[in-house]
């Protein structure tokens, strides 16, 4: 228990203008995340469910990691057109657009044919960042020179914050009580980048590059399992790591579990 108030020492470091919210219950599991998404999403989303499910399990993402990009990109409608030419649920770019490898605008209309490419450009920033969760999303949204700029980094911390809230509600986390949702590689080893989500700010924050406090204590503990895996991804040389999430209660000072 020493290293969780450690942890949350530090933690409230960065939050330091924020007050505490009340206490959290423990997370309870459901049946939601291995047959649907999470019923955070609004119906528009929800709509494509199966379709979701289906392509994010085939790229090993969690399937509301891709229903909170989905909602950032189209709100779930799936003939969208954004202003430089990008299609449908993921906003994908099409051929006419200069990416000759993909299909056309009008065949990335069909939000199977859209997934399909989407979730494929979404799982290889997501493996080329490293496990930095964060800049893969800027990367998404306007490729990896631009990652530094105001617009890609909004789109990314958007993403997170509606995805730290739909697996908050899937585990009937208290919806108005404050919790801190922290961003890392899960395995084989803890280790940064880490993101913090905190639900009483409208930020995503860097915490850094390492598992470390100070005070030389860890700030996720090696022994604890995120609450959600957001992706698996292999190096190419073969080696393999995943990114997860856990999520702490700031006013009880210790980790919820599943």
């Amino acid at each position: 228990m020493k290293y969780f108030k450690s942890a949350l020492a530090v933690l409230l470091l960065f939050t330091m203008l924020l007050n505490a919210s009340p206490v959290l219950g423990e997370a309870t599991p459901t049946t939601e995340e291995a047959i649907t998404i999470s019923s955070y999403w609004h119906p528009r989303v929800q709509q494509w469910s199966s379709l979701i499910v289906s392509e994010a399990e085939s790229r090993s993402l969690d399937p509301d990691f891709l229903a909170s990009l989905i909602w950032m990109e189209s709100r779930g409608r799936a003939t969208v057109i954004g202003p430089v030419g990008a299609v449908g649920l993921m906003q994908v770019m099409p051929r006419e657009a200069g990416f000759v490898w993909r299909p056309s605008r009008e065949e990335l209309l069909n939000p199977e044919t859209n997934l399909f490419w989407g979730t494929r450009t979404l799982a290889t920033v997501v493996s080329q960042g490293h496990g930095d969760i964060f800049n893969a999303l800027a990367a998404y949204n306007g490729g990896w020179a631009q990652i530094q700029y105001h617009g890609p980094r909004v789109f990314a911390t958007t993403i997170l914050r509606d995805y730290a809230q739909a697996v908050a509600r899937r585990y009937n986390f208290p919806s108005r009580e404050r919790w801190l949702a922290i961003f890392a590689v899960a395995a084989p080893n803890v280790r940064g980048p880490i993101w913090v989500a905190d639900s009483a700010r409208d930020d995503v924050y860097f915490f850094g590059d390492k598992n470390w406090l100070p005070a030389g204590n860890p700030l996720i503990p090696e022994s604890l399992p995120p609450t959600s895996w957001i992706a698996h991804c292999e190096e190419e040389d073969g080696t393999t790591y995943s990114v997860g999430v856990w999520f702490y209660s700031v006013s009880q000072d210790k980790w919820l579990t599943p």
